[in-house]
């Protein structure tokens, strides 16, 4: 009986030294990396998620700059929704200069305007975020946000992408169900995003309370990490919760979160009690 407990002992003690050397980007946010052993894994792709207002687009921001001022890392922000000077802005307002990073290259940002939906022939927006990627080859990337891809009514450009549509159908009704489209998009640039060789941030924003974790029901399933930001709103405390880390001993509850002058900062466990 002894020896079979040394023997378990000795593989469980085996599996966290794996753990441990695993490589991990730091996420310069405040407490977050003593919530997931050091950091987020290296060239993983994270899904962040919450409702409008707790703190996304400044956790993502913030964990650009770690990457280009402190660890000398190419930064990419490919946004969907806000337009560069409102990222900046933004970025300024916590004393970040993303301008310097701008202009060291170590920081680029995109803004892909999806109104003007300008896509060539049998091209997609998956095809076009590839695209960038590619050019720019960074070390640390951020997709702000998923969720008006999920919104978007697919066009017959993309249906052929997929090979769900030919040229007969252009003038005719096609029966196929938007999730379904949704699903392949996502299962399509998520493997793209990890094909990068890059640590990835996924933003997607979802209803308060939803029972879901992304706005099209599928990112969370794909992606190796989730965290899911929340604000109730008035008196209560905002939060953090690491739904799933891969392979990460990580934090399981909620962890109270502040938005300071200076960015996101995650509560000591001895503060949240306070």
């Amino acid at each position: 009986m002894k020896n079979l407990l040394n023997e378990n002992l000795f593989t469980l003690n085996n599996k966290i030294a794996k753990v441990k050397k695993m490589e991990r980007e730091p996420t310069g946010i405040p407490g977050m990396d003593k919530l997931i052993q050091g950091g987020i894994p290296k060239n993983s792709v994270s899904l962040i998620s919450g409702s409008p207002g707790t703190g996304k687009s400044i956790y993502s921001l913030q964990f650009l700059k770690e990457g280009a001022k402190n660890q000398d890392q190419r930064c990419l922000y490919i946004s969907f929704e806000e337009e560069p000077e409102s990222i900046i802005n933004q970025a300024e307002g916590f004393g970040w200069n993303p301008k310097e990073l701008q202009a060291t290259r170590k920081l680029k940002i995109i803004y892909n305007d999806i109104t003007k939906r300008m896509l060539g022939e049998n091209e997609t927006y998956v095809d076009i975020i590839k695209g960038q990627i590619e050019k720019y080859n960074p070390d640390r990337l951020v997709i702000d946000s998923l969720t008006p891809l999920s919104n978007l009514p697919v066009s017959f450009e993309e249906l052929s992408q997929y090979g769900l549509a030919t040229d007969f159908d252009r003038f005719s009704p096609i029966g196929i169900q938007q999730d379904l489209l949704i699903r392949l998009q996502m299962h399509k640039l998520i493997n793209i995003v990890r094909d990068a060789g890059c640590t990835s941030l996924l933003i997607s924003e979802v209803k308060k309370n939803s029972e879901w974790m992304s706005a099209d029901h599928v990112s969370e399933f794909l992606s190796d990490n989730v965290i899911l930001l929340r604000y109730p709103g008035g008196n209560i405390k905002r939060t953090l919760k690491v739904e799933k880390m891969r392979g990460t001993n990580h934090y399981e509850d909620e962890a109270a979160m502040d938005i300071t002058e200076e960015g996101i900062k995650i509560k000591q466990l001895e503060e949240q009690f306070k």
